[in-house]
């Protein structure tokens, strides 16, 4: 049975919701999706999405996101602006009244290379924490030539933008503020 308290602490934040960003927030449709997006996969579609949008809001050349902090994925049909918060959540900021934010920064070629070859040479980074790219195509080999094999992938060769990676370009990265941060910690 539902409990009488809960119920009405769950319509008292919805109602706090919708008066901050608009009746309907909860009902009212803001997209359509065709197909079902998910976080699953080496190439999942959600993470697509994230890392794309990030690129197209900002206008940067690579859009970088880790997958677990891509909450859940959307499912096909109708949309609310309430679907894409629950996807992306983060770290909720009382105080600015925001989660995590996009940031931009500009990496040299090299720098990105040698991310992407740390970042590979971590089977428990790649298997565990995966990326979500945008505008890049980083290709690797992997022990005999599977994801799940044990062992560190080898960075074979990254693309921007359709273009080899020049390692003394400076290139746009949009990332989110939690992967700005977990970069920055190692």
């Amino acid at each position: 049975p539902e409990d009488p308290a809960i119920n009405t602490e769950i319509d008292r934040l919805d109602a706090a919701l919708e008066t901050r960003y608009g009746a309907g927030f909860f009902r009212n449709k803001v997209a359509e999706s065709e197909a079902e997006l998910t976080r699953v996969g080496l190439d999942p579609s959600m993470g697509n999405l994230v890392a794309d949008a990030y690129r197209a809001a900002t206008g940067a050349e690579i859009g970088l996101d880790q997958l677990s902090f891509i909450y859940t994925g959307l499912p096909a049909g109708p949309l609310t602006a309430v679907d894409f918060l629950n996807a992306l959540p983060a770290v909720y900021n009382p105080e600015s009244g925001k989660t995590w934010t996009i940031k931009t920064l500009q990496m040299r070629g090299a720098t990105l290379k040698t991310l992407f070859g740390g970042y590979l040479l971590s089977s428990g980074l790649i298997q565990n924490r995966p990326l979500a790219v945008s505008g890049m195509k980083v290709t690797f080999r992997a022990p005999g030539d599977s994801f799940s094999g044990a062992g560190p992938r080898e960075l074979v060769e990254i693309e921007v933008g359709g273009k080899r990676l020049d390692p003394k370009r400076t290139y746009s990265v949009a990332l989110s503020h939690g992967l700005l941060e977990t970069f920055e910690f190692m």
